[in-house]
């Protein structure tokens, strides 16, 4: 097993959602109904094992420094994963995420961008002020992002879950493409093809080529 590696990831969104309340589930397992005041002014860690490797998750969140005004491009500074975290049964805090997801883009631009995942705070709670969630994913399909609803106050959550599942697109950034590799390699293909063909034709005739086409993409 290799020594602990570092990585950092934070967490953003408007204040009262939940933020404070899903590391500290993370890392002590426990829920507190008193919000928390000065969580950001410090980082808490988490080991997790992933692979046979040992991973050190240092977690910020920004409710202290929204209370004073201070989110910075220090704060997003060397971060591999961001959670924007919504309140699933506050509406503001759900129109809010594109403005979160606009200000990662205008950090990051296009290039080293960290994993961004969209989650959903409070799914313990089912009344009709509740967005649904189909609504939030459309969202997140819309903003590229994975989406996942979770709760901080029960113990048996998906929260573990969710860390995981950013720590594996962290270190294993190339399995995210997976599902793009065959697209690509059937385009490298196609011209290959063309290419072939252009040549026969030039070689034997015109129609040999187009013989050539047709049996390519015909079969019986």
């Amino acid at each position: 097993m290799n020594k602990d590696q570092q990585i950092k990831i934070i967490l953003i969104g408007e204040l009262g959602v939940g933020k404070s309340s899903i590391i500290l589930r993370l890392v002590d397992n426990k829920f507190f109904k008193e919000p928390f005041k000065n969580m950001g002014s410090k980082s808490f860690y988490k080991s997790i094992e992933f692979e046979n490797n040992m991973y050190n998750l240092e977690l910020r969140d920004t409710e202290a420094l929204e209370r004073f005004g201070s989110l910075t491009m220090d704060f997003y500074s060397k971060s591999q994963g961001i959670l924007i975290v919504f309140d699933l049964t506050n509406i503001n805090s759900f129109n809010q995420i594109k403005k979160w997801k606009d200000e990662i883009d205008s950090i990051y631009g296009n290039d080293n961008k960290p994993v961004i995942f969209l989650v959903g705070n409070k799914s313990e709670i089912t009344s009709q002020t509740r967005i649904p969630f189909d609504k939030c994913n459309d969202l997140s399909k819309n903003l590229n992002l994975k989406y996942f609803e979770t709760s901080a106050k029960l113990a048996d959550n998906n929260i573990q879950l969710i860390f995981l599942e950013m720590l594996r697109n962290i270190v294993k950034p190339e399995e995210k493409l997976e599902k793009v590799e065959p697209h690509i390699k059937s385009k490298s293909k196609l011209k290959l093809i063309f290419k072939i063909i252009a040549v026969c034709s030039c070689c034997c005739g015109i129609p040999y080529g187009i013989y050539l086409l047709f049996s390519c993409f015909y079969k019986k």
